[in-house]
């Protein structure tokens, strides 16, 4: 009896092993292209193509993936970092899309960065192992990256995605709630100076600077475009 527990405990772990194995090759081997998640309620990340598998996480509807490749009717998909499968029914594959993805690593000794998604393409930079380049589109296997001021495609197996795109778009969303919030508060502040020096300034000289201010503001206002 302890022998068959024994015998059943190694071969859970060679299992475990072999999906382990497979979904780091996963991660490194070239990107097939871009998924669109087209579920009103969702679609699971699982940790096998098969719906009794475990659930590793859940993408709301207009979420991107990174595409691995086709296992059967599922995608093996890179989600926010994790790497698991997805029904092909509810993904719309690109194998071009303008996406951010944010920041990756370069992960072997030196990389190539071509000016086209072709290893025929000309070289524009080279970038060592741990560089980092910030990926903003993909085009049939290929990244497109800026790496030291410059444009230009890396293949996907050389780079190892290092953020979120969910935490993207949010630090996207608090960036422009911080401007608009900004804007309303100059904009305050822009029409209660102008009534103070209605109010308060008549001396000639205080008159200029009332038209210095008044300037001030109408510069002000064209770089933010606001409107008092």
């Amino acid at each position: 009896m302890k022998r068959m527990i024994k015998v059943l405990l190694i071969l859970a772990a060679t299992v475990a092993a072999v999906a382990a194995l497979a979904i780091t090759a996963g991660a490194t081997e070239l990107k097939t292209g871009i998924g669109i998640v087209e579920a009103s309620g969702g679609l699971r990340l699982r940790s096998q193509a098969s719906t009794s598998s475990d659930i590793l996480s859940t993408a709301h509807n207009g979420d991107n993936v990174v595409v691995i490749r086709q296992v059967g009717d599922w995608y093996l998909v890179n989600y926010n970092l994790k790497i698991g499968y997805m029904h092909s029914d509810y993904i719309t594959f690109k194998e071009r899309e303008n996406i951010e993805l944010g920041y990756g690593s370069v992960d072997p000794y030196l990389a190539n960065i071509r000016s086209g998604p072709s290893t025929s393409s000309g070289l524009v930079d080279q970038a060592g192992s741990g560089a980092k380049v910030f990926i903003f589109g993909f085009n049939c296997g290929w990244y497109k990256v800026k790496y030291n001021g410059q444009i230009g495609y890396i293949r996907s197996d050389l780079v190892t995605l290092l953020e979120k795109p969910y935490d993207l778009l949010q630090q996207r969303f608090l960036e422009q709630r911080l401007e608009l919030l900004l804007r309303h508060r100059l904009r305050r502040f822009l029409f209660l100076g102008q009534q103070l020096l209605e109010q308060h300034v008549s001396r000639p000289a205080d008159r200029s600077l009332w038209h210095a201010v008044r300037r001030l503001s109408l510069c002000l206002r064209r770089h933010f475009s606001l409107r008092l």
